[in-house]
């Protein structure tokens, strides 16, 4: 997921071996080649620094869920989510570097080299990574899969858990296994 589907494409590039299925969900070849986050997730992110740690939490989750799934969710989601994130925060300095990686990572070149079967599973209101991504690997990636699910963010496995798990358990159940 996200920049978990980074490093998994470079594992599966770099020791083809060792995967059998990839699921690359939410996730780019990079944004020289993608489509960038959307520019008013650029802005706050510009902006994040400024803030506290639960502020920066809020933002996050602004950016990367659906409205509606925010609002159904409601106040114990908040506090839930609030209190994890708080118990064990992550520096923002650590945050930054976060970003630094994506911005100079770039698998598109390679990505004609994956050869585990490939299931791109994305959000389609997805403004932290862009729905248009998943396009962009699915044509890089030979014989892959797309499914695009509909009416959810970049926490597309949050918003939509029963058809986000079925989509991954139907691919891999289908993967044939290592001799």
């Amino acid at each position: 997921i996200s920049m978990g589907g980074m490093i998994a494409q470079e594992l599966a590039l770099s020791h083809p071996r060792a995967v059998q299925g990839l699921v690359l969900g939410c996730t780019t070849c990079g944004f020289a080649h993608g489509a960038p986050p959307r520019p008013e997730v650029l802005a706050a992110t510009a902006q994040a620094g400024a803030l506290t740690q639960q502020e920066r939490i809020r933002q996050f989750l602004l950016a990367a869920a659906t409205p509606e799934f925010l609002e159904r969710a409601g106040r114990e989601f908040w506090d839930w989510i609030i209190a994890g994130w708080l118990a064990a925060p992550t520096p923002w300095e650590t945050i930054a570097r976060h970003f630094v990686a994506i911005q100079g990572f770039d698998t598109y070149e390679r990505l004609p080299q994956v050869q585990a079967p490939t299931l791109i599973i994305h959000g389609d209101r997805d403004l932290m990574v862009p729905v248009e991504n998943a396009g962009v690997l699915g044509q890089r990636i030979a014989g892959s899969q797309v499914r695009i699910v509909p009416g959810v963010g970049h926490l597309f496995f949050w918003e939509k858990p029963e058809e986000s798990a079925r989509a991954v358990v139907e691919f891999l159940s289908a993967v044939p296994a290592a001799a």
